[in-house]
């Protein structure tokens, strides 16, 4: 009974330190999430959509709440692939494959029998091989030159690995085991999160820097110890109890600390890690676009855009009958005709690209002239029909 409350209480302290790490990684996402928004607020509007093949490379650091003082997950190599398609708009969907290496480290240099140093005589360890498949949506944040992607998704994760054992002579000569770690051998439900930094290269190529959260549900202890391939054990870790003041891995005399093996009764945990990638990624049959925003009609003589539509609807005076089949003409002030039209079957003519200016309309309608209207220069606004 005592031993079991050591555990939880070694294993309750692991798993807040376990957490601060994550928790800064949130709040830096979220600092981050907000410059990059703030950033991009103002640039042109891109549509990038297609499908998208990414590999990438980068550095895994494990969060593993273990309850063992002796021994401790260090990080290692991680490998990934992506497959992308993203609609013509800030939507997408990601499936992700990524190949992960865990690296067990025995804390334990050697150690001291009745003031006597002795050195491991066998001192070895198995990596932890992690294959994780997952899929889910995706959000692109920016434009085609420049964006940031979030992809939650949820997977299944085959892994296998992560043995380590020592052993030492004592004063007397005897082999005895003072580290014994199955390691893990399971099959579990993963969530996983990435934030992706892209800037494209080319029309078709990007380069990434992505980082991620991973996270394995209900982790199961291995029975077997690969190192030794002796066959299903009762226990799944082992190591006896040392004192670290004045000398380090002095035995302390104590009970060896011991987890049984029983699937059935939990002998489990949540294994997560964080990371980091460098990534290349390339589009095929990109539809990518440039929005180009139109430069508004504009009141000045020299401006470029100066093309406005002017609508000229003819009327009877007494009865308001729309007049079809009416020629009009519109005159600038020097009298030059500028254009000229036939009314519709609703007595409408357009005229389009009339640079702002004074202008006179005049109408003929079989041969009788209608009464003349004025157009102002202060009345040509920008994207505006005059009428």
């Amino acid at each position: 009974m005592r031993l079991q409350k050591k555990i939880k209480k070694q294993k309750g302290n692991t798993h807040r330190n376990a957490f601060r790490p994550v928790l800064n990684f949130l709040i830096l996402l979220v600092l981050c999430l907000f410059g990059f928004s703030t950033s991009q607020a103002q640039q042109s509007n891109f549509t990038p959509s297609g499908f998208t093949i990414g590999l990438k490379a980068g550095y895994d650091l494990p969060l593993f709440p273990t309850p063992f003082k002796e021994l401790k997950y260090k990080g290692d190599r991680y490998l990934g692939l992506t497959a992308d398609y993203r609609f013509p708009s800030k939507f997408g969907i990601r499936a992700d494959y990524a190949n992960i290496l865990t690296q067990p480290d025995i804390q334990i240099a050697d150690f001291v029998y009745d003031g006597i140093s002795s050195a491991p005589t066998q001192k070895s360890s198995l990596k932890l091989k992690r294959n994780f498949i997952g899929i889910g949506p995706s959000y692109t944040l920016g434009n085609a030159r420049a964006n940031l992607v979030l992809a939650p998704m949820v997977g299944y994760t085959w892994m296998k690995g992560g043995d380590a054992m020592v052993t030492s002579q004592d004063t007397g000569n005897n082999l005895r085991t003072h580290l014994f770690n199955t390691g893990f051998d399971d099959q579990n439900i993963s969530a996983k999160m990435d934030v992706e930094f892209n800037v494209a290269l080319t029309r078709n190529l990007r380069l990434s820097l992505g980082a991620y959260y991973l996270r394995h549900f209900g982790v199961h202890f291995d029975a077997y110890q690969d190192l030794t391939n002796t066959g299903p054990h009762s226990i799944v870790h082992g190591e006896d109890v040392f004192v670290h003041t004045p000398q380090p891995y002095t035995l302390s005399g104590s009970s060896p600390l011991m987890l049984p093996y029983d699937k059935s009764l939990g002998n489990c945990m949540d294994l997560s890690s964080v990371g980091v990638n460098l990534g290349i990624a390339y589009t095929f049959g990109s539809r990518t676009k440039v929005v180009t925003p139109k430069e508004p009609n504009c009141i000045v003589c020299e401006c470029p855009n100066d093309a406005h539509k002017v609508v000229v609807t003819v009327r009877d005076q007494v009865s308001g009958k729309v007049i079809p089949n009416a020629d009009v003409a519109l005159t600038d002030q020097q009298g030059s005709i500028v254009a000229t039209g036939t009314t519709n079957s609703f007595g409408v003519v357009d005229f389009a690209a009339i640079r702002h200016g004074n202008y006179s309309v005049t109408g003929n309608v079989y041969g009788v002239e209608t009464t003349n209207a004025s157009i102002y220069d202060q009345e040509f606004t920008p994207n505006a029909i005059l009428q």
